[in-house]
């Protein structure tokens, strides 16, 4: 009889419900230990979620035409002056005043107002429950981390049934960069945007490029639930959703493109997702969200041909991709940007190194759109938004190209990933991404706690600590991702030194 972790890594359905439970507690872990208002324009996001679930989906114009206001809870309504310690490293979080409580409505300003209302819609439901404002924070972040870890296990489930279990394991353990963790912690679209393209692709390389003859109904429903929260969670998500359905069409042979269009099931996924992303483009040319993001540093003074080859030779490299934390200024140890550099490089450079006639042109497709896209988004916004780009939202479309690289990789090289130096490999790789982890919320802690120059006793004595002090959020965290290693490793064992080739 197979021993219970041969089970467990032989079934889907406990691979994604492990994989689930283990990333959202370690997004909640994030969510508890970063302080009120800690992570990019969360304030506005918080304002959004408030009003959108009272049926506020826009709000009445604002001082400008990126900001609008809308009428939130009371508490709610002061998020922005908890971001006192914003970009200021002298300031630790001690200057968050107590925020009021109860569920009255009060008058706020939100630079989110024309988002896509659908990401809010759903984290902002405890709003409307929850009196104490620091607990509905915390529920609205702990609901946003259960939706984004939901998709990426659905994702991690689809790469085993992919691709022998080493190479998916390192697949998703590159695109979970603490960068990722951390917004999944937050309440922002970002991190849903991230999960939900890498939920999407790998569902979509299953279907295309899988051995399985039919679809499967649970495949279906995680594609077309991946792919409408795709294309509604930020105005520039179907840049990204075109780009991704594009590399996976180029690397499906058109047998099989006439073998899914045969399938019932893939005809209602199909109208689904075209029905989400209509609607998602309608939102944007009704409300003009891309025309209003702001005016930045190079409004005015700087040509798209200009901002262009900034993004490509300057800006596109940026540290957030990987850990830049806070509002975008609190960085991680040097050792995680080395590890990460290396796991996510490496990936795309195999894939495009070993890769062959169709799976390598959709891997082209695939990383064109992570290089170039965000240049050609900044090109076209610099005019009248200056350089808006930041690191966190290249994560999205770099994740499809670093997937997609370690399913042509497997597909090239079937029988190269197992064994115990495959083992050995994992644990390694495993061990160290834990470390990272951990180091970056250790620092961020860290950051929040002291005032000027950090010391790693403020870790455990400082001016500020998240609630029940720093330690068990990091044994929350570090537990949750040694969930995940263990399961990794499992898998590898089961696998031995089988492979999946699939239809490339």
């Amino acid at each position: 009889m197979p021993d219970l972790s041969a089970r467990l890594v032989n079934s889907s359905r406990a691979v994604f419900v492990i994989a689930w439970v283990a990333l959202a507690a370690a997004g909640i872990a994030w969510a508890v230990a970063t302080p009120l208002s800690g992570s990019p324009d969360e304030p506005s996001h918080l304002i959004k979620a408030a009003s959108v679930v009272r049926g506020e989906l826009i709000g009445e114009p604002g001082a400008d035409s990126s900001r609008t206001l809308v009428d939130v809870p009371v508490g709610i309504g002061q998020a922005w002056n908890w971001a006192c310690f914003a970009h200021d490293a002298n300031l630790s979080a001690s200057c968050v005043q107590k925020p009021a409580n109860g569920l009255e409505l009060v008058e706020a300003e939100t630079s989110a107002g024309l988002y896509n209302p659908v990401y809010y819609a759903i984290v902002g439901l405890p709003s409307l429950v929850i009196s104490n404002t620091v607990a509905d924070v915390l529920a609205m972040r702990a609901l946003s981390a259960v939706l984004v870890a939901g998709l990426f296990a659905f994702a991690l489930t689809m790469m085993l049934r992919l691709v022998p279990p080493l190479i998916a394991g390192l697949g998703m353990l590159a695109v979970l960069t603490p960068m990722t963790l951390f917004l999944t912690g937050a309440v922002n679209p970002n991190a849903l945007e991230i999960a939900a393209a890498a939920a999407l692709v790998t569902g979509l390389a299953t279907a295309c490029l899988g051995q399985a003859t039919v679809v499967n109904r649970s495949t279906l429903v995680g594609i077309g639930l991946a792919g409408v929260l795709l294309a509604n969670a930020r105005a520039i998500s179907p840049l990204w959703m075109a780009v991704l359905l594009l590399a996976v069409a180029v690397m499906t042979p058109a047998v099989r493109r006439r073998e899914l269009l045969g399938q019932k099931g893939v005809i209602i996924t199909l109208a689904a997702l075209t029905a989400g992303t209509t609607a998602a483009l309608a939102w944007i040319a009704t409300t003009g969200t891309l025309g209003a993001l702001g005016v930045f540093e190079g409004a005015g003074t700087t040509s798209p041909a200009e901002a262009f080859l900034s993004m490509i030779v300057q800006r596109g490299a940026d540290p957030g991709i990987i850990a830049l934390f806070g509002w975008v200024d609190t960085p991680a140890p040097t050792f995680v940007y080395a590890l990460w550099s290396v796991l996510l490089g490496s990936a795309v450079i195999a894939g495009l190194a070993v890769g062959r006639g169709r799976a390598l042109g959709g891997l082209l497709v695939a990383t064109a759109g992570a290089l170039l896209g965000p240049a050609v988004a900044q090109a076209a916004s610099v005019a009248t938004s200056g350089y808006i780009w930041q690191g966190r939202y290249s994560i999205a479309p770099l994740s499809v190209a670093v997937l997609l690289a370690v399913i042509v990789l497997a597909a090239e090289r079937p029988r190269d990933w197992g064994g115990s130096s495959a083992t050995r490999l994992a644990f390694v790789v495993g061990v160290l991404v834990v470390l990272g982890h951990l180091a970056s919320l250790a620092a961020t802690i860290v950051r929040y706690a002291t005032r000027g120059e950090p010391t790693f006793s403020s870790l455990f004595r400082g001016e500020w600590s998240p609630p029940g002090g720093a330690l068990p959020w990091l044994a929350l965290l570090a537990f949750s991702l040694t969930a995940i290693v263990v399961l990794w490793l499992s898998a590898i064992r089961e696998a031995g030194l089988s492979g999946a080739r699939g239809r490339l």
